[in-house]
């Protein structure tokens, strides 16, 4: 059966479903991101921190030292 779709220049039913499968995947990745959000909202435990991005991996290892030292 013939595509009844009409393309831009260059484009075919092929990439266009390329196109959707990547932003399909990215509402994937979007949800499981909010979900990570409201769990962490939803904890009194846990708050959010701006850190910079250079400092980022200090923080984790002040974290991991921190969940070894209170697990012990």
């Amino acid at each position: 059966m013939k595509d009844p779709n009409t393309y831009p220049p260059e484009w075919d039913a092929e990439r266009v479903r390329k196109v959707i499968e990547y932003h399909d995947h990215l509402l994937e990745d979007e949800d499981a991101m909010i979900a990570d959000i409201e769990a962490i909202d939803s904890d009194p435990n846990m708050t959010w921190v701006p850190v910079p991005r250079k400092l980022v991996s200090a923080v984790l290892d002040l974290i991991e030292g921190n969940a070894k030292q209170q697990a012990n």
